[in-house]
């Protein structure tokens, strides 16, 4: 009977012919397609999943800058005439009480800003009849305060028919800047001296 012999050093090389004729039966040692999709490829759990992402979902979500209103713009106060300021002279106020804005992306360099707006009108000592006009203003400007788009909205508001209070909101659908500057969405009653 024969014994076989086998050293250390001829183990290792035969595991190594063995994972090698292994590996090159699972193919070439190059980039496959495969390797070329692994950007396009969701890897998941134990396995992969082709979903491709699709840029213009985030091409289309463009910055959207804050939101506020000017401290001096919040209430609106319309006096009858010749008692400005005197309180048994006030016809109506109106607040701001909430705003919102949603930006959408417009092509390369500009967006479209929603601007959503609501507040309050309540009747004073001295009601004005029949509804209401309130000059709603809404302005973007850069960080440098120069104004970059600027509307002038106005709000029928009926307060007879509401018993001297009624809520107001407002929607604008489109107002149009740049995306590069823009930095603060203003709104507020206009009082006639800030444009």
């Amino acid at each position: 009977m024969m014994r076989l012999t086998i050293s250390g050093r001829m183990v290792g090389a035969l595991a190594g012919a063995l994972c090698l004729g292994t590996l090159a039966g699972c193919g070439s040692f190059g980039v496959s397609d495969k390797a070329e999709s692994v950007g396009k490829t969701f890897v998941s759990g134990g396995g992969t999943t082709e979903s491709p992402v699709d840029p213009s979902i985030f091409a289309s979500q463009a910055y959207c800058p804050p939101i506020e209103v000017r401290a001096d713009t919040y209430i609106l106060k319309a006096y009858a005439r010749g008692k400005q300021d005197d309180p048994e002279g006030l016809q109506y106020q109106a607040t701001v009480r909430k705003y919102a804005r949603e930006c959408n992306r417009v092509g390369e360099n500009e967006m479209t800003i929603k601007v959503g707006v609501s507040g309050r009108v309540v009747a004073g000592p001295s009601p004005t009849r029949g509804p209401v006009v309130l000059p709603l203003r809404i302005a973007v400007t850069n960080d440098d305060n120069k104004v970059l788009a600027s509307q002038l909205v106005p709000v029928e508001v009926g307060l007879a028919e509401a018993g001297g209070s009624a809520a107001w909101a407002r929607v604008v659908e489109d107002v149009r800047v740049p995306i590069e500057g823009a930095s603060r969405v203003y709104v507020g009653f206009d009082n006639g001296s800030k444009r």
